[in-house]
């Protein structure tokens, strides 16, 4: 899931933007200069927007603004494609299907040479 964290003080003004925001803010919004201070020495962070992603190991998997192209590689990494698909229901898939969400979970399949090899594939290594 997401924190945001906010540097100012928790105001009433903070805390009627975010129920403004309503289910459009897919994040929870911290607001601490305390935490914020804590956060920009941890990861060197000099301007806002800044974000950190952080692995279900706890290591930091990106520090930097949301817009570089990196950070999205990092939420997919933080948060990986999990299949729940029986093996029929895969069967059932195209080969194009079988290779995106292969894709999607960053896995290999360029040994892959059946339909069958897919679907062992994504039972292997996404479920």
């Amino acid at each position: 899931y997401q924190r945001r964290v906010h540097g100012e003080p928790d105001t009433p003004q903070l805390r009627q933007f975010v129920a403004a925001q309503g289910a459009n803010m897919g994040y929870t919004v911290l607001s601490s200069s305390a935490l914020y201070s804590a956060l920009g020495s941890f990861g060197g962070v000099q301007g806002i927007p800044h974000a950190f992603v952080i692995g279900s190991d706890g290591k930091c998997l990106f520090a930097g603004h949301p817009m570089e192209p990196e950070f999205q590689d990092a939420i997919e990494a933080a948060c990986p494609v999990k299949v729940t698909a029986s093996e029929a229901e895969l069967a059932a898939m195209s080969v194009r299907e079988l290779k995106t969400l292969l894709t999607k979970g960053r896995v290999d399949f360029a040994d892959c040479v059946e339909k069958a090899d897919l679907v062992r594939r994504i039972l292997d290594r996404l479920t």
